[in-house]
């Protein structure tokens, strides 16, 4: 049944050469690859597509290998990557490549790849020279990511020059650059780095940030446990004092792939912390082959470990949910949902004695394929969330892409500015400039505003003897936004790094 289900891969890579000829720190690295491996990873062609039909694989998130590049490469390689997705819309889709080294540039060019190409979020180096993300200065490009509600995968690099010390011993420099990274090193520094996040509180001023990471859980899974029981006792209160605690961010904000580790230890172990609705499928392609991921699909159906249900989740409806896209759809901008295929798997002794041998008819359940298959809620939601994407904010009309949408806004209400700012008079052509420009530059004047209203609603009950209680204090915006607390926050930490002059009207 396992070899039925179509299959979503989310850390597949590719090279763009114009990427690499900027840079002689990157090309040289790259000019050590094996040329067949070269070739696969610039290969975005026939090769690659027949690779995924062959292999069942009906979506492939494509991603730039780690490189260093500049915002201006950065933007480049993005348009030129979202030009193949709209050739093959049924086949790939795409995380966006952004210039760590310059975070406000990278938070922008975020934005524009979800808002222009379509994106579906961004992966990034696991650090930047030696620089991790839980410093503030770095923060815009999550706030953008939960703005645009679109998840950051944090992918492993090699180890700075300061730190490849730490894995050289009595024994050849291959071993070293061995341990200091797909042996041991890369792995373990990811895992690190996802405390260091929580540790300097990201996830409390971004409750809704959506991380994703690979390998297994990056060795988090088998520690988790122990950093959770004996961090309580810590007298610090940027540990402890959290307001949402480390399994609370671990169930909620953390997604985990594959990624190429397809053996069931790591996995058993994964599914002992990790709900499988937070647990994807990855082949790290062309580093690691489709074959080997369909393969662990089948073992993993034959395990027993998880329902069909949930190997059918790891296998695609979690990345659907996820990025809001659809197998053996148009990405992201089609809202009929894949057909469940027949005879849905069950984790049951008997199932799994008849898993030696074809199903006899009589065994599979009968059903109308033609019918409709009902959503889940989450699935309903995520529709939603997508059509208002797709709806224009001036006149309504809903369109079948968000390129469409974004056009059409730019040529029919080119000039139109309906958002006025009653403290500045400063307008904007999109509400939510409009609201940002109001948590930010007129804090206090809402602020204010908000508890005048509060005081005016009080005096008007009271003249109306009104006792329902379901009376709010007037506000401008949604206080409860948790944008709001992210801003307040950053201005603490970063306040020359603030996002507010970042995100101007992109019209």
């Amino acid at each position: 049944m396992a070899s039925m289900l179509p299959l979503i891969t989310l850390e597949e890579h590719y090279v763009d050469h114009q990427v690499l000829g900027t840079s002689q720190e990157d090309a040289f690295a790259y000019s050590t690859f094996p040329q067949p491996l070269m070739e696969k990873l610039a290969s975005l062609g026939d090769d690659r597509l027949s690779d995924l039909d062959n292999n069942s694989i009906s979506l492939q998130v494509l991603s730039h290998a780690p490189v260093d590049p500049s915002p201006q490469v950065c933007r480049g390689a993005n348009d030129r990557l979202a030009a193949t997705v709209r050739k093959h819309p049924s086949h790939y889709a795409a995380f966006a490549l952004l210039p760590m080294g310059d975070p406000q540039a990278a938070a922008e060019e975020l934005n524009r790849s979800v808002r222009d190409l379509g994106f579906v979020g961004a992966l990034i180096n696991n650090h930047h020279k030696g620089s991790f993300y839980d410093d503030p200065r770095y923060w815009p490009v999550f706030s953008t990511a939960q703005g645009l509600d679109v998840p950051v995968y944090i992918h492993p690099c090699f180890p700075s020059q300061d730190k490849i010390y730490q894995y050289r011993g009595h024994y050849s420099e291959p071993i070293a650059q061995m341990l200091g990274a797909w042996g041991w090193g890369w792995h373990s520094d990811v895992g690190l780095h996802i405390l260091r996040l929580y540790a300097a509180g990201l996830f409390d001023m971004l409750p809704k940030l959506k991380i994703v990471i690979g390998h297994m859980g990056e060795m988090l899974p088998f520690q988790l446990d122990r950093i959770i029981d004996l961090s309580e006792g810590t007298q610090s209160p940027e540990w402890s004092g959290r307001q949402r605690g480390l399994r609370t961010v671990w169930e909620n904000n953390i997604w985990v792939t594959t990624s190429g580790m397809f053996s069931l230890a790591p996995m058993a172990c994964l599914l002992k912390v990790t709900s499988p609705d937070k647990i994807m499928l990855s082949v790290d392609y062309p580093f690691s082959s489709n074959e080997k991921g369909k393969q662990f699909i089948e073992d993993l159906w034959n395990s027993g470990l998880v329902s069909g249900r949930d190997v059918e989740g790891i296998a695609y409806r979690n990345a659907e949910t996820l990025l809001r896209v659809r197998a053996g759809q148009e990405n992201g901008y089609n809202n009929v949902p894949h057909k469940r295929p027949i005879g849905e798997g069950v984790n049951d002794n008997s199932a799994r004695r008849k898993r030696g041998r074809p199903p006899k008819e009589s065994e599979i359940p009968t059903v109308d394929p033609a019918a409709p298959v009902p959503m889940s809620p989450v699935e309903t939601e995520a529709a939603a969330r997508r059509m208002e994407k797709r709806r224009c904010q001036y006149c309504q009309r809903i369109f079948s892409r968000i390129e469409h949408r974004v056009r059409h806004e730019k040529t029919t209400h080119m000039g139109e500015k309906p958002f006025q700012c009653q403290y500045c008079s400063k307008a904007f052509s999109r509400s939510d400039n409009f609201h940002q420009h109001l948590r930010t530059v007129h804090s206090n004047e809402t602020n204010s505003t908000g508890q005048q209203n509060g005081e005016n609603n009080a005096e008007s009950n009271s003249n109306t003897n009104n006792t329902s209680g379901n009376d709010q204090p007037g506000t401008v915006f949604d206080q409860s936004d948790t944008a709001t607390s992210f801003f307040e926050g950053l201005q603490t930490y970063a306040h020359e790094n603030s996002p507010t002059e970042a995100q101007e009207d992109w019209d």
